[in-house]
């Protein structure tokens, strides 16, 4: 039951897509949570129906809670499962017909709390499947304790109760889609922002290729924007991360560090198709024509990643060669090969 909500709400591969509306430490606090309520609600209730010789119902409601907490304890202490996944989920589902069949309309009270937990904490295929199930099964052994028309409400009831709640987890889950790619994206180019940087580079650096960075400073931009106004300045980001999108691969990753500078992140590294993907971007970029008749160059430092080195020691070598291709005279593309320590005497360039 409760396993199949946390697997369902972990990140696939693409790193901004999340299917639940918890994050794994809040699924862990939930699952707490219910723990405790459930532990003060089922325990007390099975072992009241025992004393009145309700054995079975007695004995299911006991048996929920061990299963329930026993799939908790798992997943809380990431141990391996005991227990499977479904079997809470059947013995809860048994366990209300039971206090349906027995009670009748008393007992149909507690079918609403649990109707509506199950749509939080379910993927919709399995709540959509498990609610109907119990809707239907109520309906069929409540229906000798009351009139039909009664029972007709009841479903009604049950129904608009779980689509309510359907619709304000949609509606939530949309929201932190939204606000999980506003959070990792900038909003002015599309590019991937600094925040997601680190994780992209780490996983890069243990991957079986041997991967390489270009660290990209817009030339003169401090200028462009005095001359010309902030909205060419920004005319002149856009029309960079639209060129560079255009050349680079769907493996390749574009970042934006801030202001006029980007990091290109290629995770399979050929320095001939670094090198060849940057020139183009260049040649294109140099198209551009600013209202005073110049033209958009941009200054690239590349370091190819060295076994074992820190990520920072492999960004330190990128701005090294980045200083290299300013200092040159700009609109440079500047290779890094030497340890950070070796600083200048490693790089070698190719004019833009």
């Amino acid at each position: 039951m409760i396993e199949s909500m946390v697997s369902h709400n972990q990140f696939n591969n693409d790193k901004y897509k999340h299917s639940g509306i918890l994050a794994p430490t809040q699924q862990k606090h939930v699952l707490k949570v219910i723990a405790l309520i459930t532990l003060i609600i089922f325990v007390p209730l099975g072992i009241k129906n025992l004393l009145i010789g309700e054995l079975m119902l007695g004995a299911v409601l006991l048996a929920f809670e061990l299963s329930l907490l026993a799939e908790i304890t798992c997943i809380i202490y990431c141990r391996p499962m005991l227990i499977h996944p479904s079997l809470p989920i059947f013995l809860l589902v048994a366990s209300i017909i039971l206090s349906v069949h027995i009670f009748g309309t008393l007992a149909s009270y507690w079918i609403f709390p649990v109707v509506m937990t199950l749509v939080f904490l379910l993927p919709k295929t399995q709540y959509v499947a498990i609610n109907s199930l119990i809707i239907l099964l109520t309906a069929a052994v409540i229906h000798p304790h009351q009139d039909s028309a009664i029972t007709l409400r009841l479903v009604v009831s049950l129904v608009v109760c779980i689509t309510i709640c359907h619709f304000i987890v949609e509606a939530v889950r949309s929201l932190q889609e939204e606000l999980k790619v506003m959070s990792a994206q900038d909003p002015m180019t599309g590019a991937l922002n600094r925040s997601q940087m680190d994780s992209y580079l780490t996983e890069a650096s243990v991957s079986s290729s041997t991967p390489a960075i270009a660290v990209i400073d817009i030339d003169e931009f401090k200028t462009i924007n005095d001359l010309h106004g902030h909205d060419t300045g920004d005319r002149v980001i856009k029309q960079f991360t639209e060129i560079a999108k255009e050349y680079l691969d769907d493996s390749d990753v574009l970042f934006r560090l801030g202001g006029d500078e980007f990091l290109i992140l290629f995770p399979v590294a050929e320095q001939d198709s670094v090198l060849s993907k940057l020139k183009n971007v260049s040649d294109s970029t140099r198209q551009q024509v600013l209202p005073s008749g110049g033209t958009v160059t941009f200054s690239a430092g590349i370091a190819k990643y060295q076994e074992g080195e820190p990520i920072e020691f492999w960004m330190k070598r990128a701005d090294i060669a980045l200083y290299q291709a300013k200092e040159n005279g700009r609109d440079q593309l500047v290779m890094h090969r030497a340890p950070v320590e070796d600083q200048p005497r490693g790089c070698s360039q190719s004019n833009g």
